[in-house]
């Protein structure tokens, strides 16, 4: 299918209402998959200069500039650059933010420790041509994390903006853990670790007020103990880490 994803995104944030207020559930499950891609950075990197690529509404780029990372947050919309600015500046923070493409990053070679894309190349047209982009800019030994939808069956809808049938939510590639991992090796990356993180029951009501206070360890541990143990439900996302080979 022929899917202008640029100008999808651009449209999407033209027409979207910004006043929108994300959901109790919504924000759990972010926060999830964010504390988990924080996790994966890990604390001997902090202070490193990370790329939140798609970096969408900043709620990720906020919390590691909170944790003193220094942060650049990209993505195609201007419009979503300028909301992470004014999100992190209500917070007193002072991100980098900058409105480019994936497939085409304005970094010079080995110049990033960490980048992060957080339930991106799904979208992307060429999804190999970002990791390629991505080990270029990365300095030897940087790390690579990516998130995406785990094992998903893509569908398709009339679109809103331009009245054509287009995949739903933007997402032009489903991946398991094995093509993830043959994808990211094939830009010549090492895997690490692969990890997949939030069943489905965390968004039950009586299951979800039991695991949103819970500190992110312990609910770490009840969501590995669903997913290994539930096998009528599968995990929501999967994630990658990688490093970039010397």
């Amino acid at each position: 299918m022929n899917f202008d994803y640029k100008a999808h995104y651009e449209a999407l944030e033209e027409n979207i209402d910004h006043i929108l207020v994300l959901s109790a559930q919504t924000k759990h499950v972010l926060s999830r998959r964010y504390e988990t891609i924080i996790s994966l950075i890990g604390d001997d990197l902090q202070k490193g200069k990370v790329l939140d690529v798609g970096s969408a509404q900043g709620y990720l780029s906020v919390m590691l500039l909170s944790k003193e990372y220094d942060v650049i947050s990209l993505d195609i919309s201007p419009l979503r650059v300028i909301k992470v600015r004014d999100r992190a500046a209500n917070r007193g923070l002072n991100p980098n933010c900058i409105a480019a493409d994936a497939l085409d990053l304005p970094f010079v070679n080995g110049s990033l420790d960490v980048i992060v894309a957080g339930e991106v190349i799904e979208h992307l047209t060429e999804p190999e041509k970002a990791l390629n982009e991505f080990y270029r800019i990365l300095k030897p030994k940087g790390i690579l994390i990516v998130t995406v939808p785990n094992d998903e069956k893509i569908s398709y809808q009339v679109c809103i903006h331009c009245h054509k049938l287009t995949p739903s939510s933007g997402h032009l590639h489903s991946f398991d853990d094995k093509k993830l991992t043959r994808v990211v090796e094939q830009a010549g990356f090492n895997v690490l670790r692969i990890k997949k993180v939030f069943n489905p029951l965390n968004s039950f009501p009586f299951i979800y007020k039991l695991f949103v206070p819970l500190p992110y360890p312990i609910w770490n541990i009840a969501d590995t103990f669903l997913n290994k143990f539930i096998k009528f439900t599968k995990p929501r996302f999967l994630l990658i880490k990688a490093e970039k080979a010397t």
